[in-house]
């Protein structure tokens, strides 16, 4: 799940323009991803594009709408 999170914010980072994210909103900032230890371990695309959304989703400072999931 760790490169997931990895690649999922190198591409967040790298599409910040296409994705309406201000290329600044990163600088001086570290992210922290937290999986709960009891969470079932998942990693290709399925987890890649979970944690895709949820960075956009912090750096728009808005919820996924209900439709999304």
């Amino acid at each position: 799940m760790k490169e997931s999170a990895e690649i999922a914010l190198s591409y967040v980072r790298s599409h910040a323009a296409e994705l309406g994210i201000d290329p600044t909103a990163f600088v001086g900032k570290r992210f922290h991803v937290h999986v709960p230890a009891g969470a079932v371990p998942k990693d290709g695309p399925s987890a890649g594009v979970t944690m895709t959304t949820a960075l956009t989703s912090l750096l728009w400072a808005c919820r996924c709408a209900p439709s999304w999931v």
